[in-house]
């Protein structure tokens, strides 16, 4: 049972909170007055700095076709799928954006390369493209929500860039600083720093929605079902077209091709939550359902296929 809540915390966390603010708002109002996000989006990305290896950016020249196809995958297929089918599937605006963020989000920090591995995948790689995809993100994500949320959501790409860079950049950059300095306090604080971000993402849905419990009764299950058929479409297309344009279209080994399918077709959570915590929760409360479908569904989804491939081997 440990190890099952322990591999699932982030899921069961934010579900809790979910299931909070509709039973038990009041305390999120009283909260919320205090404008706590904003420090828990800068304690949770001075949490990932630390926990990323970025002297991997200096394996990225013997890297070139790879990086490609997963930034191709990542952050032009899945961003575009997102929005055409979005669109022909009449998405309301609040579900558009919860699709549409999450399909522009960077890959996974854990678990896109643990489910690399473990579908047999090339670990090395996994870790490059994750570090090397999670940088460019910050820069690509304010572009693409500037283009495909266009018809739900004025996004101000400036000013949502100028968010990124404070509220996560330099907290990452700070962590990457304690990494580097005081690897003596990263060791000895290992689980804080790996625990930490997933509880703080847990009380920033309880208190972004708590104030809109009322609505969350209103959520009916046609629309969670197309938002289901929605995520699976996206994330296992990205994750099959990467796959194939490495092994076949750039003559990539197999190992290093599922690392690139599992990487570039994983969305982060993770990364979605603060961005929609500074930008769209006061308008859009309840976009994080799709959001939560979307992460809950490729975890499902990938744990199968990695499954499969590593009988593969």
């Amino acid at each position: 049972m440990k190890k099952f809540i322990l591999n699932n915390l982030l899921i069961i966390t934010i579900a809790f909170a979910m299931v909070l603010a509709f039973l038990a708002p009041q305390a999120g109002f009283a909260m919320k007055k205090f404008g706590l996000e904003g420090f828990c989006i800068i304690i949770i990305f001075i949490c990932q700095g630390a926990l990323l290896e970025i002297r991997r950016l200096l394996d990225y020249r013997s890297h070139v076709k790879t990086i490609l196809v997963a930034l191709t995958g990542a952050y032009v297929l899945a961003p575009v799928m997102g929005y055409w089918l979005g669109r022909a599937a009449g998405l309301n605006a609040s579900d558009s954006v919860g699709f549409i963020l999450m399909c522009s989000m960077t890959p996974t920090i854990v678990s896109g390369i643990v489910m690399a591995s473990k579908a047999g995948g090339e670990r090395d790689t996994a870790i490059l493209l994750t570090v090397v995809l999670s940088c460019i993100g910050l820069f690509a994500i304010p572009f693409n929500l500037g283009w495909t949320l266009r018809t739900a959501a004025v996004v101000d790409r400036l000013a949502l860039l100028k968010k990124i860079l404070f509220f996560m950049l330099l907290p990452a950059c700070g962590g990457q600083v304690m990494r580097h300095f005081l690897p003596m306090v990263m060791r000895r604080y290992a689980a804080f720093f790996k625990h930490m971000p997933v509880l703080l993402l847990g009380l920033i849905v309880y208190l972004s929605i708590s104030s809109q419990s009322g609505r969350m009764a209103g959520v009916s299950l046609s629309a969670i079902a197309v938002l289901i058929l929605l995520s699976g479409t996206v994330h296992l297309t990205v994750l099959f077209a990467g796959y194939y344009a490495s092994r076949y279209g750039v003559r990539i080994d197999m190992f290093k091709s599922r690392s690139v399918a599992v990487v570039c077709s994983q969305k982060s959570i993770a990364m979605a939550i603060p961005i929609w915590s500074a930008a769209f929760a006061a308008q859009y409360p309840l976009s994080i359902i799709p959001a939560v479908i979307f992460h809950f569904l490729q975890l499902l989804l990938d744990a199968g296929i990695a499954n499969h491939w590593a009988k593969k081997v």
